[in-house]
Formats: structure tokens, C-alpha cells, sequence
């Protein structure tokens, strides 16, 4: 298809192409995804901005009155078509099997999400609608679009009331009719019959916005993805914890477990060793390099009247003081070296990729009446 490019809008991130009428759907239309494809070998995304526009990564190679040749993805066209059908009839199991309604609907390029205005969903609820709904993707039910006057709107069972704006404006009405067991109005992408779909999995679930649930789910080729990459690490983990699927979970568990009972051994030799430490301290002033474990937990059993600790793990440093003024110690680090983070008057943490303790040391020598107090 060739085109005029009529206007260009320049943005930070993307370049807006205008190029007159185009029949595409654009980005975010009823939550679904929008057209794809290639300008002149660039890949674009259609999205609306007042008018239809192709948006494509930043550029300078285009200007108005240009020609350009245009080539739509029909691939992934089919794959929004997949994951809208698949919405719909799982709506419509929930609206069937759970009396609960869709009130959002979005579409990702990795997965897509449903609100309904139940509160809670059990594992049970889940499996019901998941069964229902491949019951129905299995049947090969023809998908019907049809242009209708709202005037023929009562024929149609529709399972949401069509939106009042519609309604006003006695405009034609586009419903989609997945054979006899799901009629919505939608101006979306849509496959020829249920079949194309192949499969739906639900692959979580999510409180949101107080009493909604938002449930993730793919459909064909996406979800057939996802098993895919389920049954590798499956496969994986079966060859590292030498048991069979039968025996994964049970596994984990008991690892977990021996797992929390080695760090409850460990923190108790830990603390033990720190507590002697900290006991056998002598000076104000004190330095630990260790990993982030060991400085909280030595930090913790200081119990000194005046103290200033500095912790350091990799390129961070920890402050706490009482005594000693860490905002200080930072406001004047700021100036001599190149650090990240801040402080207040009894706690810190900045990042430095030139500091070392011994450096750290040299300077609060030389600053130990500035940050006192």
C-alpha cells in the first residue's frame, strides 16, 4: 500500500506519521492492541492522537508530501484476533458460571489482563471458568460479525449493555456473536470460528481497586509458549533435585525448610560472635566490611552512648550514629568525592565507586569536630 505522508509530528520518544485516512485500529481502542507493521522497512504501531497515526522509533528520514510504501503485519493481526476472542468467551464464562461481570479489559504484548467485580477467586472458581472456557474454544463456534441498527438491538442477548454515547448518537452497532453463547458489542479484531484459538490458560490472579479481581491469561500460540517454557523448567528442576513431577513440590518444601533451619543455626552463632565484638569495642569510631547481613546485625547490638558505625558491603556505606552527625559526614563527602545517597542526622547510606575504608577512615579523622553533635 502506498501513502502521502501529510504530517509529521516529532515527539521525544516516537515519530507521529499522519498520512490521511487509513482503515487501521490503533493502540488501546476497548483495550485491545493495535495494528502493526512497515513504513518504508520501519517498524511502526498505529495509535490514536486526535487523528490515526503510524509511530515508529524517533526519526529524521521522512518528510511531508514523501511517499511511502506500507506493509501491515496480517500475522499479528491474527494474534490480536486470538486474544480478543478468547476474552470474550472467557467473559462470558464468568458472566455464566460466577454471575461476575468484565468492567476492564486490556491486552499486552506479553499477556492480557480482565477486571470483573468479583472480590475474591478460589482455585476452584478458577478451574470452572478455565474448563468452561476451552469447552466452548473446542466447540469450533462459528464468530458472526454484523453491522445492526440499534433499532434491532433487542434481538441480540448481549451480555453488557451497549454504551449510553451509542446509544444517543443512533449510530450502527457492531456485534460480535460467538455462535449462540456470547453476543457483545465490540469493534475489535476477531478470529473466523473459535477453533482458531486452540487454547486459554489463566496464569494468575490479583486483588485490584478494593472488591475487583484481575485475572492474567494467553491464548493460542502464547499460551502454548508459556507450557512450553513451564515443562523446560520443570525439566530442569526435576534433573537438579533428582525426584520425579509427583514429588517437586514436596521437595522444595523440604529444602525450604532445612533451609530455615540452617539460618535460624547461623544467625545464632552470628549474633553470639557479634555480641562478643561489639562487647570488646574500645573506640567511638567503627568500621565493618561485610556483606549487608552481618553490618545490620552488628549495627543492631551497638549499645553505646556515642558511636559512629559506617558499614560497608561492595561500593555502599552505611552510617548510624549517636554522637556523630551522618548528615554532616555526607554533606562534607559530597564535596570532596563523587557519591550517590543522603542522610539525616542519625542514619545514612551513600554509594561510591572511589571510596575504600581506608579512604573513609582519613576523612572522618580530618572531620572529627565538624560532625561531632
Amino acid at each position: 500500500m502506498k501513502k502521502k505522508i501529510e504530517k509529521i509530528v516529532n515527539k521525544d520518544i516516537e515519530t507521529l506519521l499522519y498520512l490521511g485516512d487509513l482503515d487501521f485500529y490503533p493502540d488501546g481502542k476497548g483495550g485491545q492492541l493495535g495494528d502493526r507493521g512497515y513504513i518504508n522497512g520501519n517498524k511502526f504501531k498505529t495509535i490514536y492522537n486526535d487523528k490515526i497515526y503510524l509511530a515508529l522509533n524517533k526519526t529524521s528520514q521522512f518528510h511531508e508530501g514523501q511517499e511511502v510504501e506500507i506493509e501491515v503485519d496480517y500475522d499479528w493481526e491474527k494474534e490480536i484476533s486470538v486474544q480478543h476472542s478468547a476474552q470474550h468467551i472467557l467473559s462470558a464464562a464468568i458472566f455464566d458460571e460466577l454471575s461476575g461481570n468484565t468492567v476492564g479489559f486490556q491486552m499486552g504484548d506479553d499477556y492480557s489482563t480482565i477486571d470483573i467485580d468479583i472480590p475474591s477467586i478460589s482455585k476452584e472458581m478458577i478451574e470452572l471458568i478455565s474448563n468452561k472456557t476451552n469447552r466452548v474454544i473446542e466447540s469450533n463456534l462459528p464468530v458472526n460479525i454484523n453491522e445492526i441498527n440499534i433499532e434491532d438491538i433487542d434481538k441480540y442477548h448481549l451480555r453488557k449493555p451497549v454504551n449510553k454515547k451509542v446509544l444517543e448518537n443512533n449510530e450502527d452497532i457492531r456485534i460480535v456473536s460467538i455462535g449462540d453463547y456470547d453476543h457483545s458489542a465490540c469493534g475489535g479484531y476477531h478470529v473466523g470460528n473459535t477453533g482458531e484459538i486452540g487454547v486459554l490458560s489463566i496464569i494468575k490472579t490479583e486483588k485490584v481497586k478494593g472488591n475487583l479481581t484481575r485475572i492474567y491469561f494467553l491464548a493460542g500460540k502464547r499460551a502454548i509458549d508459556f507450557y512450553m517454557k513451564l515443562t523446560n523448567i520443570t525439566n530442569d528442576l526435576k534433573k537438579l533435585l533428582t525426584c520425579d513431577e509427583a514429588n517437586l513440590l514436596k521437595r522444595v518444601e523440604s529444602l525450604i525448610e532445612d533451609n530455615k533451619i540452617q539460618r535460624n543455626k547461623y544467625k545464632k552463632i552470628l549474633n553470639e560472635k557479634i555480641y562478643k565484638e561489639v562487647n570488646a569495642l574500645e573506640d567511638e569510631i567503627i568500621f565493618v566490611e561485610d556483606d549487608e547481613e552481618y553490618i545490620k546485625a552488628f549495627n543492631s547490638a551497638i549499645t553505646s552512648e556515642k558511636y559512629l558505625f559506617i558499614g560497608k558491603n561492595d561500593d555502599t556505606f552505611y552510617l548510624s550514629s549517636r554522637g556523630y552527625n551522618c548528615k554532616k559526614i555526607v554533606d562534607l563527602l559530597r564535596k570532596e568525592y563523587d557519591i550517590k545517597g543522603g542522610a539525616g542526622p542519625f542514619k545514612g547510606q551513600v554509594k561510591s565507586s572511589v571510596l575504600d575504608i581506608d579512604t573513609f577512615k582519613k576523612f572522618i579523622n580530618g572531620n572529627l569536630e565538624a560532625i561531632s553533635g
